[in-house]
């Protein structure tokens, strides 16, 4: 269980890595400023970056608890990128003519 856990913290972050660097990717980056997904998504991005992580961890030791820490380690990144992308600070002026 432990392990399972620990391989779950570790395909996570880096899930995260590998989507901070694919984001800041010279080809990317343009995809990312127009919105198009997976590149710009925070739901679509980590979900196949873990995937990439966890399969390439089960083809390098063919153990197949590793397979286990996808939907864990999908769930941390899916946190640690939301936290990452919101905005620090207070929350900018709407005027009341715009508010819903």
């Amino acid at each position: 269980m432990a392990e399972t856990l620990f391989q779950s913290v570790y395909v996570a972050l880096s899930a995260v890595a590998l989507a901070i660097i694919v984001r800041n990717a010279p080809v990317v980056r343009g995809w990312v400023q127009e919105a198009r997904k997976p590149w710009a998504c925070n739901v679509c991005l980590p979900l196949y970056l873990c995937a990439l992580v966890v399969g390439g961890l089960y083809a390098l030791s063919r153990d197949a608890t590793v397979l286990l820490a996808y939907l864990p380690s999908y769930a941390l990144s899916y946190i640690v990128l939301e936290k990452l992308a919101r905005p620090t600070g207070e929350a900018p002026f709407v005027p009341k003519e715009f508010e819903v």
